[in-house]
């Protein structure tokens, strides 16, 4: 039932809706907005398609610095086009050659990496939770060349680890505050941008929400499909899953607000029960 449903919906935006009307015109009524979206591995057989997804952001979309994120939250964002962030979770070495192909479209990533590969550079993804289809991590001279190139990189906890209710506390120190700390001792500044592990409602909790406010992170993404806007709580940024070998049709179902509107009672749900009280 679910894939027919998806199949249906994907059939509907590919031939009626125009392509991001739901973004550009959000974005022409507003002082600014940006997608965020998230992928994992880039496998090298996935380049025709990750190509064909770059050439249409490219189109539709700017590019989404730092400056730019906070001048949306704040309000002060002018542009009428829609703006973009490119995300990668887990630090895959396949990230960093993906960050050329951004490079060739005027785009620059945000690279989100669990911060026990900084401080440690013999570990191997088998050491860290949910990490078995990573084959190799990216080196820290990557890391440090990506930041060079202006790209940015951001702490996706220290071990890859989910945060769930009912933890003892000192993981949600180590995990957060830890991987801040960790981020900051091996390249020498520190981080604005941490991304949760995990996009499943019992991965959140109030306890590691409330671990982030009292961090020195600026921006926090999680992913639950939703345009950042002015207002949006710094805290709670939501992101899009997108995957590299995704036909173009499928990233035009989930970044068309179809999907955003799909999240709604999973948002309300976890801000009204889980993160805010």
């Amino acid at each position: 039932m679910k894939v027919r449903f998806k199949k249906i919906l994907r059939l509907l935006v590919a031939n009626i809706l125009p392509d991001a009307i739901y973004d550009r015109s959000r974005s022409k009524f507003s002082n600014g907005i940006a997608r965020a979206i998230n992928y994992h591995k880039i496998n090298k057989n996935s380049y025709t398609n990750f190509n064909e997804q770059l050439a249409y952001f490219k189109k539709h979309y700017s590019n989404c610095t730092e400056n730019d994120l906070e001048s949306i939250i704040i309000g002060r964002d002018n542009q009428n086009k829609p703006r973009l962030i490119i995300s990668f979770d887990d630090n895959d070495i396949s990230n960093y050659y993906a960050a050329e192909i951004l490079e060739r479209y005027g785009f620059k990533g945000w690279f989100f990496i669990p911060t026990t590969c900084l401080i440690k550079s013999s570990v191997v993804p088998s050491e860290l939770s949910s990490l078995s289809k990573i084959d190799k991590f990216m080196s820290i001279y990557m890391i440090k060349d990506l930041i060079k190139r202006g790209h940015i990189v951001g702490c996706h906890t220290s071990t890859h680890s989910r945060l769930p209710s009912g933890i003892k506390k000192n993981v949600y120190l180590s995990e957060i505050l830890g991987s801040f700390n960790e981020f900051h001792e091996s390249l020498g500044f520190k981080p604005s941008a941490f991304a949760w592990v995990g996009g499943e409602y019992k991965s959140y909790s109030t306890e590691a929400y409330k671990t982030l406010l009292s961090s020195e992170y600026k921006y926090v993404f999680t992913t639950n499909n939703s345009l950042i806007i002015q207002g949006s709580d710094r805290y709670m940024l939501d992101r899009t899953n997108i995957e590299s070998d995704w036909s173009i049709e499928d990233v035009k179902l989930y970044t068309s607000g179809v999907w955003d509107f799909l999240y709604i009672i999973k948002r309300i749900m976890l801000k009204s029960f889980v993160l805010l009280k």
